[in-house]
Parts: structure tokens; C-alpha cells; sequence
């Protein structure tokens, strides 16, 4: 038979016992996010597309398309996780944010490229 004495007692160790868990930091959580897409002007020779969904980690995502960032280094912060679409865009459209200049120096450094 069961000993309800005990039973009390674990329940009583299990309502005392506190599971702390910490956040993931803004850095861990972009790392671990796993769709972005980059939202930046298409590049000559079909190297990127604006609005290309790009499926990996943000360091999965530099290593495979490392060519193209070392040609265009402002690629990289047009690459935005798709949890931050919204705000990345709106930043884009904004004169005097940094998203709104990397885009216009991308499109002006690719020639026949129009501005957002």
C-alpha cells in the first residue's frame, strides 16, 4: 500500500524546488534562430536577391555566402532574422537609420540598382 506520509512530502519537496532559467541573451537567441532573410538590394551576377529567405544560423549563412560578404561587407547587416522583419523593414524605410544607409550605399555601389 502506499505510504501517504510520503507522498505528502515529495509533493511538499517538488512545490519548494524552484527551476531557475535564464533568458537566452538577444545574441544567443539571433544565433539560434534559424530563417533570416536578406532584405537588401539584389547583387549583379544573381549573388543575392533582395528578400531571399535564407535557411541556416546567421554563422552558417556568413560561411556559405563569405564570397559574396567579402565583395559586399554591408550584405551582412541586411541579413535580418525573420522575427525581426517587421522592425528591420521599417528601419530600412527610415532616412537616417543605419539599415536605410547600408541599403542605399548597396545600391549605389551596384550600378542599375534602384533605391528602396
Amino acid at each position: 500500500m502506499v505510504d501517504k506520509k510520503k507522498i505528502e512530502k515529495v509533493d511538499e519537496v517538488v512545490d519548494k524546488t524552484e527551476v531557475k532559467t535564464t533568458p537566452p541573451s538577444k545574441k544567443q537567441e539571433q544565433k539560434s534562430e534559424k530563417i533570416h532573410m536578406y532584405i537588401g538590394p539584389s547583387l549583379p551576377g544573381g549573388k543575392l536577391k533582395k528578400n531571399t529567405i535564407l535557411a541556416g544560423t546567421l554563422e552558417e549563412i556568413h560561411e556559405y555566402h563569405k564570397e559574396t560578404l567579402a565583395e559586399f561587407p554591408k550584405v551582412a547587416q541586411l541579413i535580418v532574422p525573420v522575427s525581426k522583419l517587421a522592425q528591420s523593414k521599417a528601419k530600412l524605410k527610415k532616412s537616417g537609420n543605419v539599415l536605410n544607409k547600408y541599403y542605399k550605399d548597396l545600391s549605389q555601389s551596384t550600378p542599375g540598382r534602384k533605391e528602396a
